[in-house]
Formats: C-alpha cells, sequence, structure tokens
C-alpha cells in the first residue's frame, strides 16, 4: 500500500511495506494482458526453484491461463519449518521425504493459500532433489484441495534440468532427459494454451 509522505515536504510516495517479487510479476501479466498481439486467454508461465514458488504465490492472488512449475521451492508457500532444527546435511536443509515435510508444514495456512488458486498446474520435480517432498507436496494438497494439478518426475543431475541451455560453442545439446522434460512441459502448453 502506498503511504504519502507528509513529513519531508518532498511529495515522496512511501511504502508500507516492503514489496514482494509476486507483485512485479502479477503487474507484469496485468500488463501483458494489455497488449494487442498478446492473447490474454492464452498466458502460461514457467519457473524453476524460487520463480516456480511466485507461480504459486501469483496463482493465489490472480489468474492466468496455466503454469509450470519446475521443482518448486515452495517452502514459504506451503509453510514449511526451514529454521535452524529443519534437517540439514552438509548445512543443506533435506526435504527429500514428503512425510517429513508434511510434519514440517502448517497445512491450515498453506491450504489457505492453494484453495484461492483457479490456475491450472503442472509440477515438474526431480527425483534426487534435496527439495523433492515440497515439490511433491505441494501438489498432492493442490489435488486434495480439487485443484488442476499435474506431477511429473525425472531423474536429472542438475537442477533446472527442463530448461535448455546454449554450451560453451554456442549450440543446444540437451540430453535425453532434458528432451523429455522440454517436452512435457511445451505440450502442457499446447495443450492449454492453444484451445
Amino acid at each position: 500500500h502506498n503511504v504519502a509522505d507528509d513529513v519531508s515536504g518532498e511529495g515522496r510516495t512511501l511504502k508500507s511495506a516492503p514489496s514482494l517479487d509476486s507483485d512485479d510479476m502479477i503487474a507484469i501479466l496485468g500488463y501483458l494482458a494489455t497488449l494487442p498481439y498478446v492473447k490474454k486467454n492464452a498466458i502460461g508461465c514457467v519457473g524453476v526453484s524460487h520463480s516456480g514458488e511466485m507461480i504459486l504465490k501469483v496463482a493465489a492472488e490472480t489468474s492466468f491461463t496455466c503454469g509450470v512449475v519446475i521443482e518448486g521451492a515452495s517452502h514459504e508457500f506451503l509453510s514449511v519449518n526451514m529454521g535452524p532444527e529443519a534437517p540439514r546435511r552438509e548445512g543443506v536443509v533435506q526435504y527429500h521425504d514428503r512425510e517429513l515435510v508434511r510434519r514440517n508444514a502448517d497445512k491450515a495456512a498453506a491450504m489457505a493459500r492453494i484453495r484461492r488458486i483457479a490456475t491450472p498446474i503442472l509440477h515438474i520435480g526431480r527425483d534426487s532433489d534435496h527439495l523433492q517432498g515440497i515439490f511433491e507436496l505441494a501438489h498432492e494438497w493442490m489435488v486434495e484441495a480439487g485443484k488442476d494439478s499435474q506431477w511429473v518426475s525425472m531423474d536429472h543431475p542438475d537442477h533446472g534440468y527442463p530448461f535448455l541451455y546454449r554450451g560453451a560453442d554456442g549450440s543446444f545439446r540437451p540430453d535425453p532427459v532434458q528432451e523429455k522434460a522440454f517436452e512435457t512441459f511445451m505440450a502442457y502448453f499446447d495443450e492449454r494454451l492453444k484451445k
């Protein structure tokens, strides 16, 4: 919320609370819908890790056509305890086990957010990821809340493996798992955005 600065005499506008990156994403989606060359009823979002969590946060506040959440580090969205008592190995939080995540999450708070989602979501996990339980639980609780949620997980050593990046020589050489993951989320977008 904007707050007028009546003290300094400089006519500034202050923020009563810090802006969230998800607020920026909501503004971007609103802007995209105004562009004449964008089909406002066919906007999809894809994000990895924190940006995957942002998609869930934004979907709880507004709607867009569909989202792909890749390895969504949704611990804030699900209210998962990430404090000093969270399980760690060599300083890295270990939430691979969905049941462990469930015991350390505030389901009531998470479900209150999830119930506001109207946007279909495809969750893509990574079998060996230390946060796989968080990825799975986000999907499970969306299904429990009656939301349009799909799940797929693959085994790959790289975080964000569905995104295909150029090699040092400028060429693309995705491995078979990367190709399958990329094709999976693009097929999801084709199905949802080209209706």
